[in-house]
């Protein structure tokens, strides 16, 4: 005889469930999982950007506990996770750059300790900045569980869409608010007054630069969901009938586009046009039916002619425009003096975070009035290259390259939908990231890694 609701046999049903049990048992786990995971890069946003240290490892040290959470309560996680070949890779070209920012912080670092130490006396280290590295180790480490929870939520299937659909919901509240706040207040942001004094829209970020980065990752992630949605109506019934799943989409793409434009960032849109036109033309020539084709290139040609139309109207950009050559002589003489610097310490660099540092201790009389104030080298690629070497870098850049190769492969299968939206937001935030320090931002570095776990995550899951 049998306990009803549990099976002949099981002695569990002897027992009172553990709470673990439960949520194992629960269906909305994974539902609440995607929520939290969601959530974490929001909170960050709404925090400044978390570009401060202390909000920094704070968000750092929830995202592993996040993580260790969901691996120890739910079953489904864990199994998400079972390694295949290429997480091996992955896993161990991210532990590398772990490694090498450990090798930093004594004398064995890969170019050896670096001899500002020996003029002041102190103990040794590769790094000049022991505190910074210190930080950014922490950082990398909550960056790297953030992305193995959602690669545990991108490979149980019932999860990928729900992510998808919190993933957007959030970017359209989030735009839409902060768009409300700075009509109602331009020059400040919860009743503090902003250190700067341009017009331009930052949302809650130190810079409208970083701001334009998240927004074009978001106008981006909505534009292939869309053009992937749109590509598969092969009859103006099948387009009709998916009108209505696309509305959240089309609110997420009209708000962050809105959003962008509001910061002003020629690069900034450059970029999130770049990401979303790769993602929409990759959906339009994989398209399996000439119907679908029809279908975008018609919502292509609508885009483009309303986007158009409103930068047009935008005295600011157009006001941006006529300082671009002063500003791109700005940016060439910062990044001839952080490649110089590079090739002063190639293999391990000056320590993981330590940019500040290095400017610091590198600034001249020349240098002083484009260098003094900058808390960045503007390009993500040669601050790589300045803080953790040819060898820490090399490893990053090749772990991202694995990572997105994979989800690359996954764009003409079934799951392209998830797949080309991650490629255009990742394009966007790369491009943007070759003259500005949005990835920085702490909160934005957060929300990539979610994106990047559940692309991988949909690409990799068993049974594809």
């Amino acid at each position: 005889m049998s306990t009803v609701g549990w099976r002949g046999g099981n002695r569990r049903a002897d027992r009172p469930r553990t709470a673990v049990e439960l949520l194992n048992e629960w269906r909305a786990s994974r539902t609440l999982a995607a929520l939290a995971v969601v959530a974490l890069p929001v909170i960050g946003h709404l925090l400044f950007g978390a570009a401060g240290r202390a909000f920094g490892l704070g968000l750092a040290a929830v995202a592993c506990l996040l993580t260790a959470g969901l691996l120890i309560a739910c079953r489904w996680a864990r199994a998400s996770l079972a390694f295949d070949r290429t997480d091996v890779v992955v896993a161990g070209l991210f532990l590398l750059v772990l490694l090498i920012g450990v090798l930093q912080l004594t004398p064995f670092a890969p170019g050896g300790a670096h001899p500002l130490w020996g003029y002041v006396g102190a103990e040794a280290a590769g790094t000049i900045d022991r505190s910074a590295t210190f930080a950014e180790l922490l950082k990398l480490s909550g960056l790297g569980a953030l992305f193995a929870a959602a690669v545990a939520l991108g490979r149980s299937g019932r999860a990928t869409d729900k992510f998808m659909i919190a993933t957007l919901a959030a970017l359209g509240v989030f735009s839409g608010l902060m768009l409300l706040a700075f009509l109602a207040d331009p020059g400040g942001i919860y009743g503090l007054e902003r250190t700067d004094t341009g017009p331009r829209f930052a949302a809650a970020f130190s810079s409208a630069n970083s701001a334009a980065a998240l927004f074009g990752m978001g106008a981006a992630l909505a534009a292939a969901s869309l053009a992937v949605r749109f590509s598969r109506a092969g009859s103006p019934q099948e387009f009709e009938a998916s009108l209505p799943g696309a509305s959240l989409e089309a609110a997420a793409f009209a708000l962050c586009t809105v959003a962008l434009a509001a910061t002003a960032s020629r690069a900034g849109m450059i970029a999130a046009a770049a990401g979303a036109g790769l993602a929409v033309f990759w959906a339009l020539f994989s398209a399996r039916s000439g119907g679908g084709r029809r279908w975008l290139w018609g919502a292509l040609a609508l885009v483009v002619a309303l986007s158009a139309l409103f930068l047009a109207g935008s005295d600011l950009l157009l006001g941006r425009l006529g300082s671009i050559g002063e500003d791109f002589e700005t940016r060439r003489r910062l990044f001839g003096d952080v490649w110089t610097a590079f090739l002063e310490a190639p293999l391990s660099g000056y320590g993981l975070g330590s940019f500040d540092a290095v400017n610091t201790y590198r600034t001249t009389s020349e240098s002083y009035p484009y260098a003094a104030n900058v808390g960045a080298a503007h390009n993500v690629y040669l601050e790589w290259l300045l803080t953790a070497g040819v060898v820490g870098a090399g490893a990053m850049f090749l772990t991202l390259g694995v990572v997105l190769s994979r989800i690359a492969g996954a764009a003409a299968g079934r799951r392209n939908r998830v797949a080309l939206a991650v490629i255009g937001a990742s394009a966007a935030v790369l491009l943007h990231g070759a003259t500005d320090y949005a990835l920085q931002e702490y909160s934005i570095a957060l929300f990539w890694a979610t994106l990047l776990g559940l692309g991988y995550g949909a690409a990799s899951r068993r049974g594809r």
